[in-house]
């Protein structure tokens, strides 16, 4: 194109100056036919050094990719180092966190402990004045004779396991005046007693009970030895000792029951002899008492729906007569109703719903005369006479109430006049009963007690607790020595009456005294003091003896510490006796 061009000037000046831009050209040199650019400069000194720019772009090359390698890297250093970085940085605010959360951990526990250490506290202050409140409520139970509810708050007094024990020794008092003053009871296996009488000798005991089983048990064993009759009775007793009788001589019992048919049913038994007299069929009336004449020739029997007492001939098997025992005509669902023999036979007494009583010929069957006995009050189901007795000699007779009231009313025979109005009981009275001498009369009560008055004077002698329930019959041994009972709590005891029982009496111990043991007698106490001195303490005059030696003059301590121990067994039989032995040891 240069060598065309129109103008002359911009042509090659001569055909060397074409042949020397060819040669150019073809040398890879810059020519002079086209503008002398940098860039086309630059290619054709590329063309001309091929080699070397290839070594200088190879050069290059590897500097770039050393580059491209070394930021590459130094990229992920940097980077890894960042992750690492945040990496720590996590695990410093994780362990930081950790430790945030074991400390709230460790406040938590620790508040968890503050917390359970003060419901220790709270529970053991709690447990403290429940206590307190316990012991008070056992005195006034024990005061009340109320030995169920006394014995119900020791027992629940008791530590459970892991529990402190805050039982002083007020616990152990309290818990030696709810043993009862009973010799023993009999193991009734499950049956309750609803009565029990001596036998004449005085060695055994016949009871009477649930579902009509009667059995002889002797005294010595206390184990029951004849089974007179095994249940026959298709239904519970009603509690009314009434229901069971013993001849005056002791030699036959009478007890009630319902048989397979439906009918009431009379079964007397000659104790001695083990064998069965006879059964009388009396009716579909439920019977409430039963009396056997001195002579044992007569059976008298309250029946309590009609109100009417039939007088059975036992030789015969046969009813001699049967007339009304009340004026009055209503049903009473009450166990009232009693019936009872004069000692010499010729008197029935009839105690009846309305609460009257009424002496009746024995010899025409005829009302005599009708004592008011105890009123029956606001309503007739509420009352009735529950029991009566005659006195060995004839001389009184008292009786008692079903449920209205607890008191006991003493008529002389002689003048048919009240002569002594008995109260002490809280409850009604379930029993009565005269000594063989006419000395003491025995009522048991639904209070849970017994009481013995003087018929003397008719004052009270002693109040009898052993039972956790109603008593339903008391009855004296031949000699009077001895009672027997049985009460609803299921218990046949015996009692010893002979003599005067000592009254409870309460006391304080000097302070200090530890872990103090009560006799089972309730006369001693043996502790021992901070100090290590040992005490023996009795509790009606609270005389002291102290052993003055420390614990630690083993050798004058010793021969104190046995004595007590010898005299403590003597006069008390306590625990703690053991204890002060074992020091020795």
């Amino acid at each position: 194109m240069k060598c065309l061009e129109k103008d002359r000037t911009r042509r090659y000046e001569t055909a060397s100056g074409l042949a020397m831009d060819i040669g150019r050209y073809l040398g890879n040199e810059p020519i002079t036919a086209r503008p002398p650019s940098a860039t086309y400069r630059l290619r054709k000194m590329v063309r001309r050094n091929k080699l070397a720019f290839g070594a200088a772009a190879v050069v290059l090359l590897a500097l770039l990719l050393g580059i491209s390698v070394s930021t590459w890297q130094a990229v992920r250093a940097t980077r890894a180092k960042q992750e690492a970085l945040a990496a720590q940085a996590q695990a410093v605010a994780a362990e930081a966190n950790e430790a945030n959360q074991r400390q709230l951990a460790d406040a938590a526990r620790a508040n968890e402990a503050d917390l359970r250490q003060q419901a220790q506290v709270q529970e053991l202050a709690a447990r403290r004045r429940a206590y307190a409140a316990d012991m008070l409520l056992c005195q006034q139970a024990l005061a009340a004779n109320n030995l169920r509810r006394a014995r119900l708050l020791l027992e629940r007094q008791r530590p459970a396991a892991g529990d402190q024990d805050l039982r002083g020794w007020e616990w152990r008092y309290l818990w030696q005046q709810c043993q009862g003053e009973a010799q023993f009871k009999l193991d009734m296996r499950g049956k309750y007693g609803l009565s029990a009488v001596f036998t004449k000798d005085g060695n055994s005991v016949v009871t009477f009970a649930g579902k009509g089983r009667v059995s002889l048990w002797n005294l010595a064993t206390r184990q029951e030895e004849v089974v007179l009759q095994d249940e026959w009775s298709t239904e519970p007793m009603i509690s009314n000792s009434g229901q069971f009788s013993a001849s005056a001589d002791g030699t036959w019992i009478a007890a009630a029951g319902r048989g397979t048919s439906g009918q009431s049913v009379v079964r007397i038994w000659d104790v001695n002899r083990g064998t069965m007299v006879c059964e009388l069929t009396i009716g579909t009336t439920p019977i409430n008492a039963l009396a056997l004449s001195p002579d044992k020739q007569w059976l008298a029997v309250y029946l309590r729906l009609n109100q009417t007492v039939s007088v059975w001939n036992v030789g015969k098997k046969q009813r001699e007569i049967q007339f009304p025992a009340s004026d009055t005509k209503a049903y009473s669902p009450n166990p009232s109703g009693a019936v009872a023999f004069s000692p010499d036979g010729a008197i029935l007494a009839i105690g009846d719903f309305d609460g009257r009583i009424r002496l009746v010929d024995a010899h025409h069957w005829a009302v005599k005369t009708i004592l008011p006995g105890i009123p029956f009050g606001r309503s007739l189901s509420a009352g009735g006479i529950s029991t009566l007795v005659y006195s060995p000699d004839g001389r009184f007779l008292a009786c008692g109430s079903a449920f209205l009231d607890p008191r006991i009313l003493v008529w002389d025979t002689a003048t048919n006049k009240k002569i002594a109005t008995l109260e002490g009981h809280l409850g009604f009275i379930s029993d009565l009963t005269f000594s063989p001498d006419g000395k003491i009369l025995a009522s048991s009560s639904g209070d849970q007690t017994i009481k013995l008055w003087n018929t003397d004077t008719w004052k009270e002698r002693d109040t009898l607790l052993g039972h956790n329930d109603e008593v339903w019959s008391v009855a004296f041994s031949s000699d009077g020595e001895r009672l027997v009972s049985c009460g609803k709590d299921g218990a046949v005891c015996v009692w010893s009456v002979s003599g005067q029982r000592q009254d409870r009496e309460s006391f304080i111990l000097p302070n200090g005294i530890q872990d103090p043991d009560i006799s089972p007698d309730g006369k001693s106490v043996v502790g021992i003091s901070d100090g290590g001195r040992a005490h023996l303490l009795q509790t009606s005059t609270l005389w002291e003896k102290t052993v003055p030696q420390e614990l630690e003059q083993r050798a004058s301590l010793c021969s104190g510490i046995a004595a007590m121990a010898e005299e403590s067994l003597a006069i008390a039989g306590c625990h703690q006796a053991q204890r002060l032995i074992q020091r020795i040891a």
